[in-house]
């Protein structure tokens, strides 16, 4: 990744503002705003699919500021559940992919059988997700 030297900050930054390896964000900075210079920022920030502070700090040191993500319909609570159930099942399947890895890689053959069949069924789950954030 290309690194640049962030405007007047003299440390080094990606050119999507974020901080270089083993650098953290640690200074605050406080600033009041009007409610309606609040919702302006709000929305600003929405519309380029990154949070309100990334925006303001991105403003003011003049970075370039990073494309907006693809924007979601909501989700409707029952699919809002069914896709956070989906996250959890998602997260066990790679925990149980990475164990049989390890055990194939030591020359146990019925991992192998695992990973095959786990390597089918995560991306189903990927796409029931992708499916279910596209679904009213």
């Amino acid at each position: 990744m290309l690194w640049t030297r962030a405007m007047g900050a003299g440390s080094l930054r990606s050119p999507l503002g974020k901080p270089a390896v083993g650098e953290r964000l640690v200074s605050r900075l406080s600033v009041r705003l009007t409610p309606s210079e609040w919702a302006r920022v709000q929305a600003a920030a929405r519309a380029l699919g990154v949070s309100a502070n990334r925006l303001v700090r991105d403003r003011l040191l003049e970075r370039p500021l990073s494309p907006a993500r693809p924007a979601y319909t909501s989700i409707s609570d029952i699919n809002r559940a069914a896709y956070r159930q989906l996250g959890a099942i998602g997260n066990n399947l790679n925990q149980l992919a990475r164990h049989f890895s390890l055990r194939a890689a030591h020359g146990h053959p019925e991992a192998t059988e695992v990973l095959a069949e786990l390597q089918y069924v995560i991306p189903l789950v990927r796409e029931v997700q992708r499916l279910l954030r596209g679904a009213e």
